[in-house]
């Protein structure tokens, strides 16, 4: 099954799946919390009205690289997976600032997510 960004045939499909599912991560992560903007802003290096346009997914404010940053900052453990020609590697993605899990000792989050836009 096609993403409705490559239904809508745009040239940066894939880019958008990845924002959408990174952003996805983040703001269902920031809800189960259960902490208010101000926080999250703390939390994320944000101020209210970027949070604001974050918990309102709006994709185009936000980059790959800063939703990967976010992600790293709420305690999850952020890896690029690349495969190919025989090869699979893992690179850990080091994020500037410091991981939730880093503040508590927990263990990092690892979320897992499945490529269903048929482009994979």
């Amino acid at each position: 099954m096609k993403s409705a960004f490559h239904e809508l045939v745009l040239r940066n499909a894939d880019e958008l799946v990845t924002k959408s599912q990174l952003m996805r991560l983040v703001t269902t992560e920031i809800r189960k919390r259960g902490v208010t903007q101000s926080v999250s802003g703390e939390l994320l290096g944000l101020d209210q009205p970027n949070v604001s346009s974050l918990m309102n997914e709006k994709i185009s404010r936000f980059s790959v690289e800063k939703l990967m940053e976010f992600a790293g900052k709420l305690g999850f453990a952020v890896t690029i997976h690349i495969e190919g020609n025989g090869i699979a590697l893992d690179v850990p993605v080091a994020v500037s600032g410091l991981r939730a899990s880093s503040m508590t000792g927990e263990t990092p989050l690892i979320a897992t997510f499945e490529d269903t836009s048929g482009c994979g």
